[in-house]
């Protein structure tokens, strides 16, 4: 577990990281870091200016130059189509409302995970339905890339492992690519 400064710096690069791969300007990444809480409610960033913020965009991208080309493929995709596709089930999406770029390159990942989260959700729920180890016990809770078993704590290493199998794959429809979880045990919601 990460702590103290690490944990700050690693938090602030997450952040970087995941606006940015979204398409975000760095003005959308800069609202996005400086609007970040700690665990008190206190805004941790705030005093990150936006220049700042700008080179540690521009940074990010210069780092990984596949993304822009990524975005740029999308966009192609979107203008010869006229929709967006996500690569794992390969369900679209129609922009009625015209070219938006950030939610085209968007639609893709966030399609993506959603049909894997889909995947992993229903076959967590046959293994783990509803009451399968007595009252309040189960798949209880899913969320964007998350889920939350209710398990008596003699199960619960068993109940993390298979959790943690349900999550992880290699994804056929995206060659090379393997989607990995980790699954955390604890008394609260709060220590997961």
């Amino acid at each position: 577990k990460w702590k103290g400064d690490a944990k700050r710096m690693r938090d602030l690069a997450k952040r970087v990281c995941y606006a940015s791969v979204y398409g975000a300007t760095p003005e959308t990444v800069w609202r996005v870091i400086t609007s970040a809480e700690d665990d008190d409610g206190n805004l941790i960033y705030l005093t990150l200016a936006v220049q700042e913020v700008r080179w540690m965009h521009k940074q990010w991208i210069d780092g990984v130059p596949e993304v822009p080309r990524g975005w740029q493929r999308e966009m192609e995709f979107y203008q010869d189509n006229h929709y967006g596709q996500e690569p794992v089930c390969r369900r679209r999406r129609d922009f009625l409302d015209g070219e938006n770029m950030n939610e085209i390159v968007n639609f893709p990942i966030i399609g993506a995970e959603a049909a894997l989260m889909g995947r992993a959700t229903v076959q967590t729920h046959r293994d783990f339905p509803l009451h399968f180890a007595g009252p309040g016990t189960g798949l209880i809770q899913q969320n964007y890339d998350s889920m939350l078993i209710e398990a008596p704590a003699a199960d619960a290493e068993r109940v993390a492992q298979r959790l943690q199998a349900n999550m992880t794959w290699d994804e056929p429809t995206l060659p090379g690519v393997c989607f990995i979880a980790q699954a955390d045990v604890g008394r609260t919601w709060k220590e997961t």
